[in-house]
C-alpha cells in the first residue's frame, strides 16, 4: 500500500484548515458595519415627484412597486424586513440584505407607486428595524 498519496491529502486538509481558521479570526476580529443612511428627498408626494422630469439624485427614485422590489431582490439580495402605516395611508417597507449589508426604505402608495425614501449600509444579521428608522426623520424625508 502506497502511503503518500494518504500523506499529502491530510497535509492539504490541515493546510485548508488552517486557513479557514485564520479567516474566521480575521473576520471574528473586524467592527461590526455601522448603520449609515443616505437620504432620498425632502418630499414623499408622488404626483410633485412624478411631475417632474427627469430623475435627479437628490430626488426620490419612483417606480411601480414590483419593478422596484424585483430591482432590490435581483441587485441587492434585499428582502422585506418590517413594515408599517405611519399617519393616513403612508405605508412603509423596509428590506435589507445581510449579503451585501445594504437597506432600503420604500414609501409605497395606493396607486402602487413605490419612492426609495432612504437607503443605506451596515445592515447584517441581528439587526433591529427600530434602529434603521431611528436614523431616518421619516415624517420630513
Amino acid at each position: 500500500m502506497n502511503v503518500l498519496p494518504i500523506i499529502f491529502l491530510s497535509t492539504v486538509a490541515l493546510g485548508y484548515m488552517g486557513a479557514i481558521d485564520r479567516a474566521d479570526r480575521y473576520f471574528d476580529l473586524q467592527p461590526a458595519a455601522h448603520l449609515t443612511a443616505y437620504p432620498a428627498s425632502g418630499s414623499l408626494s408622488v404626483h410633485e415627484i412624478m411631475a417632474r422630469a427627469p430623475q435627479s439624485v437628490d430626488q426620490p427614485f419612483c417606480d411601480q412597486t414590483s419593478k422596484v422590489v424585483e430591482t432590490l431582490i435581483h441587485d441587492f439580495a434585499e428582502t422585506e424586513q418590517d413594515n408599517w402605516v405611519q399617519g393616513k395611508d403612508m405605508a412603509f417597507h423596509l428590506w435589507g440584505s445581510g449579503v451585501l449589508g445594504t437597506w432600503t426604505l420604500l414609501h409605497i402608495g395606493q396607486d402602487g407607486v413605490a419612492c426609495i425614501v432612504a437607503s443605506g449600509t451596515g445592515w447584517s444579521e441581528g439587526v433591529v428595524p427600530a434602529d434603521v428608522i431611528a436614523l431616518i426623520d421619516v415624517a420630513n424625508s
